[in-house]
């Protein structure tokens, strides 16, 4: 049995391919333990997976309501915070590792984390593009800590995304393999009722969503179509007016509604973003901030999968565009195409299993189990 630590934070859509990893190693009979933001506490626990606060670390999470600057900056802060490198080396003190596998967003703890000589493992949960953006790398070589460095000190980075919608950066580091994106497998339904479409904007807050959400609501009652919103934690479904073909509530399973849709209105958000193309759904994005999500609209829109606004766009042109993906089969039909390509790797299965590969067989040969 190894045993396998994970370093994350309180992002929103990174968590959940962390997440999957996990269950798939701890399935195959390995401990799972987690470092993080004690906001994270609840949600980790309750996977069932052992958890240690950050003791060192700054406190930030994505559904802190801050104005836009404020959001920045203290996102930039996480890129360059020396705190998660403290506090690893304390873990690691009392709960040794086999693996530590740590989120991109705090490149900071590569560096303290192999020097105990543990294999190491980086895990993109979004394109390696994004990661290689100046909005990434800029603040932290600001303050000394390059992210591009950092990373080049881990046994492995894993890109969980899609190879062929992602951009790999040039020259590409040897380290870097893209294990194909880390969500459960979708299976796609017969449609019974070609004009569902569901609105999902964001888990992590961003300024003017309640007004966005009604700016949607109000575009798809101008269509004759059957849309289920969700709000997510940071909106209160009751700030928004449903109209008469539009269902609004806080939280509803996308994986028990995506089947049936025809068309996913979202922010950009990888996770989502992918969901909805793993069920074959096209989509209208409308980036809520310009961290990883406009790169991804453009992403689907290049691929002829969806189309893109930005979060300003009127009614008028929100039903427009809409109405333009749901009445040209052939944004379907590439979403069905890239959605038939990522369901074929299993990026889940690959990452456990590259994950698996830096740890001594002599390790794990008493209690491994298949991959499912």
């Amino acid at each position: 049995m190894a045993s396998v630590l994970f370093l994350t934070v309180d992002g929103g859509g990174n968590v959940p391919p962390a997440l999957a990893i996990a269950h798939e190693l701890q399935h195959r009979g390995h401990q799972i333990r987690f470092l993080a933001d004690a906001s994270q506490k609840a949600l980790i626990t309750s996977h069932g997976f052992g958890f240690a606060s950050y003791q060192h670390a700054k406190h930030w999470s994505a559904r802190d309501r801050k104005n836009p600057i404020a959001s920045l900056l203290a996102f930039s802060r996480v890129l360059s915070d020396p705190g998660p490198a403290l506090d690893v080396e304390t873990e690691i003190a009392a709960h040794p590792a086999d693996v530590i596998v740590i989120d991109a967003l705090i490149p900071a703890s590569v560096p303290a984390a192999s020097a105990h000589g543990v294999p190491t493992v980086v895990l993109m949960h979004t394109f390696a593009e994004f990661f290689h953006a100046p909005i990434v790398e800029v603040p932290g070589a600001i303050r000394g800590e390059s992210p591009r460095k950092n990373w080049a000190r881990a046994s492995l980075v894993l890109v969980a995304a899609d190879r062929e919608l992602d951009t790999p950066p040039v020259p590409e580091p040897v380290n870097y393999v893209w294990t194909g994106v880390a969500e459960p497998r979708a299976v796609r339904s017969e449609l019974t009722d070609p004009t569902t479409v569901l609105v999902s904007l964001s888990t992590a807050f961003a300024s003017n969503q309640t007004r966005v959400y009604q700016h949607i609501v109000d575009a798809l009652a101008l269509l004759p179509v059957t849309a289920v919103v969700t709000t997510g934690p940071t909106v209160n479904p009751d700030h928004v007016v449903p109209a008469a073909n539009t269902t609004v509530m806080k939280f509803a399973p996308h994986a028990d509604i995506m089947p049936s849709c025809s068309l996913v209105i979202g922010h950009g958000g990888h996770s989502t973003t992918m969901k909805a193309l793993m069920h074959g759904i096209p989509l209208l994005i409308l980036p809520m901030t310009p961290i990883d999500q406009p790169m991804i609209a453009k992403a689907i829109a290049r691929a002829g999968a969806g189309l893109a606004l930005p979060k300003s766009a009127s009614k008028r042109r929100i039903a427009t565009a809409a109405a333009t993906i749901l009445g040209d089969s052939t944004y379907a039909l590439n979403a069905a195409g890239i959605g038939e390509r990522l369901r074929d790797h299993d990026g889940i299965v690959d990452a456990a299993n590259r994950i698996l590969a830096l740890v001594p067989l002599s390790t794990l040969a008493p209690t491994a189990t298949l991959p499912r």
